[in-house]
């Protein structure tokens, strides 16, 4: 995560993308991406529309989650151009074009395993383990319909002030990732790789919540689980 801030340190560019209350389109055009063991994935043309939820899903290796570590720009040998369309029409730019602000105010990532596509500090928190989204009653009824108790959060603060990182179970991590979805301004663009590991009912029926619900946002879900992708409104299959 560190080398990949370093490589948007130089590579962010200066056009701004304000976030409106209609949430944009993701475009992929011609991404191709070569693994550590030499095998190349590509080349991708696909877009997601705005608003809408997508699932992704694929056989292990077809690259799932690295098409969306492509936006995240966590993949140094990718090829290729990811866009951001406005519905109208008015507007598109290309992810590497974008300030570092305008993509962060647009694109929030969250991963409940933490060994993902989506790195945390992406999601609800900031560097320094402050709260990115929302303060007052958005995050206490996000807290309370994630299940984020106030030991939870206690111990993150502790964990972030002793040592910068925060390790919890992969129910706890699930829920932090609800929480934060739950949290996601209208108009932007919300990822999810994998958002449940477990079948735990309440997390199940909290992730298929924040499919359905979060209407006024784009919502793109990678995930093996088949309750998530028919609680999208398309699937998209990558072979």
């Amino acid at each position: 995560v560190d080398a990949a801030r370093r490589r948007r340190a130089q590579r962010f560019g200066d056009r701004t993308f304000d976030r409106t209350n209609e949430p944009p389109s993701v475009e992929w055009r011609n991404a191709s991406f070569t693994l550590p063991n030499g095998r190349v994935i590509g080349e991708g043309n696909f877009t997601v529309a705005g608003g809408k939820s997508v699932a992704i899903l694929a056989e292990n290796g077809v690259g799932k989650s690295t098409y969306l570590q492509h936006l995240f720009d966590l993949v140094p040998e990718a090829t290729g151009e990811v866009y951001f369309h406005r519905q109208d029409g008015s507007a598109s730019v290309e992810l590497r074009q974008l300030s570092e602000e305008s993509l962060y105010g647009i694109l929030l990532g969250f991963s409940a395993s933490g060994r993902k596509a989506v790195p945390q500090q992406f999601g609800l928190f900031d560097d320094e383990g402050n709260y990115r989204l929302h303060e007052g009653p958005e995050i206490e009824r996000a807290f309370e319909q994630a299940q984020i108790t106030s030991e939870m959060q206690a111990e993150y603060v502790r964990q972030i002030n002793e040592t910068g990182k925060y390790r919890a179970s992969a129910g706890q991590l699930e829920r932090w990732s609800i929480a934060g979805a739950l949290m996601a301004p209208e108009g932007s663009v919300v990822i999810f790789d994998e958002p449940a590991a477990n079948t735990v009912p309440f997390v199940t029926e909290q992730v298929v919540n924040v499919i359905r619900n979060l209407e006024e946002r784009t919502r793109i879900i990678v995930t093996h689980r088949a309750e998530f992708a028919l609680a999208c409104e398309e699937v998209m299959v990558l072979n």
